[in-house]
């Protein structure tokens, strides 16, 4: 019996198969010390079309890879109906992607995947995205040896030739830099380069002001925080324009986990000229929680989330009129100086690979690191 004899795809239908589907992660890291398991409640809701607002613009189709009634792979398809609107191509999208090193196991799951998409008018498959660029997606390629931040992708690292062997190729690459406790340290003389920049960036422009956010009002900020996103935003590859519903349920997710004093916001009179927003890391508290059962995690999730030393900006902007004034100097400052405290490590993520802009920002601001890369391939429909 041939590999391909022995293996099935199918769609996940039932309870049996999505409890499979949440099993293969697990058993793909089972041996990864660096990984960190979700919530299942969280891997769900990303999957789920009556609950997640993704799927108010977007389809999925999920199949699993069985090989003698044991689940070994698994897949999702997305089709997304308002990329399609903004760039007006023929891309669908794969994620959700776990796989064992085969070459075979994966070729049939993709194989699953492309059709689905091919059914819809798509013509290329680019992946994985899960659900979209604005969850978590890529192929780590570098730094597997440190855990990953929330929202950030830890994949096995024969991704990367797994996928170009089966005829991908590298579409973008994107890098996470990451601050540690000496320079986020007011003793180190970085601190005082960004300090004296930010008093001649004050003196040039006193009309900005810095304020954290106001959370009495947060779902407001947050849209405001989103019109100027939209705005900056547009040139960035991949970038894909919020929803109201995706807003509303950013806004909700964020409650669960926001710190107002790294929710930082530069105003011009009553003008939103810049924002920062950074999370602490509830992948910190995943990682240390024992079972594996959500009712038992998500209270010690609620505990070690109190705890965690580690931050991630994922947001990060600034209008064009004050794009090279140091707005971005005074975000990141009054970031570190309300976590000078009890911030360790941050995370800057992600940053793509053609920005030179903010790739030399942010060295000439803060030396951070660059310490982890990631990849996402695109593959014309074909035969594998």
């Amino acid at each position: 019996m041939s590999a391909d004899e022995e293996l099935v795809v199918r769609p996940v239908r039932s309870r049996r198969d999505w409890r499979a589907f949440h099993r293969v992660r697990r058993q793909i890291y089972r041996h990864d010390p660096h990984a960190v398991l979700p919530l299942v409640r969280d891997e769900r809701l990303a999957l789920d079309p009556e609950a997640h607002p993704f799927y108010e613009h977007a389809e999925r189709e999920v199949f699993l890879c069985w090989r003698d009634r044991r689940p070994v792979a698994r897949i999702a398809a997305i089709y997304d109906r308002l990329h399609h609107e903004h760039y007006g191509d023929d891309v669908g999208f794969f994620g959700f992607f776990e796989t064992p090193d085969e070459p075979h196991v994966a070729r049939l799951l993709l194989e699953a995947a492309q059709k689905w998409l091919a059914d819809r008018g798509c013509g290329a498959m680019r992946g994985p995205v899960s659900p979209s660029m604005k969850g978590e997606f890529g192929v780590q390629v570098s730094g597997h040896q440190d855990p990953p931040y929330v929202m950030m992708a830890h994949t096995p690292a024969y991704y990367d030739t797994l996928l170009e062997g089966l005829g991908f190729q590298v579409a973008k690459t994107f890098y996470a830099f990451r601050y540690d406790s000496d320079v986020l340290s007011r003793t180190q003389s970085h601190y005082e380069d960004v300090s004296r920049v930010c008093e001649r960036v004050a003196q040039r422009h006193p009309e900005v002001r810095v304020r954290t956010v106001d959370v009495r009002h947060l779902t407001r900020e947050i849209h405001r925080v989103n019109q100027l996103a939209n705005r900056v935003r547009v040139p960035v590859w991949g970038f894909v324009p919020l929803t109201d519903a995706e807003l509303e349920h950013m806004a909700n997710e964020l409650r669960r986990v926001l710190d107002p004093r790294l929710f930082v916001l530069a105003e011009r009179e009553k003008e939103l000229v810049g924002y920062l927003i950074a999370v602490p890391d509830p992948n910190w508290a995943l990682r240390r929680t024992v079972g594996s059962a959500d009712f038992l995690r998500i209270p010690q999730v609620l505990f070690w989330l109190r705890r965690t030393p580690r931050v991630r900006v994922f947001a990060l902007g600034a209008h064009e009129k004050y794009r090279h004034a140091g707005v971005t100097a005074l975000l990141l400052k009054r970031m570190f100086d309300e976590g000078v405290s009890w911030v360790k490590e941050a995370e800057l993520s992600w940053v793509v690979e053609d920005n030179m802009r903010s790739l030399r920002a942010i060295q000439r601001l803060m030396p951070a690191k660059r310490y982890k890369s990631y990849r996402l391939y695109d593959r014309a429909m074909g035969p594998f």
